[in-house]
């Protein structure tokens, strides 16, 4: 978790950022992970307001594909300040425990357009995590959400260096994608997964049991 001179730092040098398009990965301290047009960093609590509007103006799109808002015992969709409340506290418990990766995509200007994780990290037997990502509705079809992956997977796949490493030293990451969600499986194949032709599983989503699609990307 970042201490206050850290998100200080971070927000500085995100305001400042501005990449040129021949630097396609760079990884600058602080753990800000920069790509051409997007950036991949921590959730801070300065970014509630933000986030709450970016997850009540997606929140009907995301509810067909991903569980990003819980289902209250009465029915109803979980308020998106419950939700952000709810993944902050989650990011930073995985990034305690290293069982989770979980951070916000921003343009380089800082401005919140979507989420990306690597969930369920497993480093004792098969070495392996589950990628899942949203973009806000607005900045879909520019290439923005296979950067985003694609720097995530690079990271995941990258090896553990000792303390101040990004890299999460995983083995596969593995994509489950629903079956009727073509974007998404548009971006896995960009950004270098292969689908497991005969790998499809059951998952639950805003309280359907729907037919998911398995990708994977292997370390080389």
């Amino acid at each position: 978790m970042l201490d206050h001179s850290d998100r200080h730092t971070v927000l500085e040098r995100l305001v400042a950022l501005r990449l040129a398009p021949s630097r396609a990965v760079e990884v600058l301290p602080s753990e800000v992970v920069a790509g051409r047009d997007v950036l991949l960093r921590p959730l801070l609590a300065s970014d509630r307001d933000a986030c709450i509007d970016l997850l009540d103006r997606n929140a009907d799109d995301l509810s067909r594909w991903l569980h990003v808002h819980h289902t209250l015992p009465d029915g109803t969709r979980e308020p998106s300040a419950a939700c952000f409340d709810r993944l902050i506290e989650l990011a930073r418990e995985g990034d305690a425990t290293g069982s989770s990766w979980r951070r916000l995509i921003t343009t380089p200007a800082n401005h919140p357009i979507g989420m990306v994780h690597i969930l369920a990290i497993d480093r004792a037997l098969e070495c392996k995590g589950d990628i899942g990502w949203w973009l806000d509705a607005r900045f879909r079809s520019a290439g923005l959400a296979t950067q985003a992956v694609t720097l995530a997977t690079r990271l995941a796949l990258a090896p553990m260096q000792g303390p101040g490493s990004l890299g999460l030293g995983l083995q596969r990451v593995v994509a489950a994608i629903t079956t009727d969600n073509v974007p998404s499986e548009r971006v896995a194949a960009k950004a270098g997964y292969t689908l497991d032709a005969r790998s499809v599983c059951s998952i639950c989503v805003a309280g359907a049991w729907k037919p998911h699609r398995l990708w994977h990307a292997d370390a080389v």
